[in-house]
């Protein structure tokens, strides 16, 4: 194979669509490997996100969501 040949198909693999089922998968680990592939260029769509997991005590999740960090992002953060 050629170098113009293998671009192609290097190009082709990216391209693709990946769809990933979210069912029983922690939130945030899926998270992490998306954003990985995201950043690489590919192409992702998730599916059933209703029935992922979310790790933590119901507690925390509920103070977290609540809170300003969710929608507005970390304030006094950055450089």
């Amino acid at each position: 194979m050629g170098v113009l040949s293998l671009l192609k198909l290097f190009t082709m693999v990216l391209s693709a669509v990946k769809v990933i089922d979210g069912r029983d998968h922690l939130l945030g680990r899926l998270c992490s490997i998306v954003a990985k592939e995201l950043l690489a260029g590919q192409k992702i769509v998730i599916v059933r996100c209703d029935e992922m997991c979310v790790s933590g005590s119901c507690k925390s999740i509920d103070a977290y969501e609540a809170s300003d960090i969710v929608t507005q992002g970390r304030l006094g953060g950055g450089p």
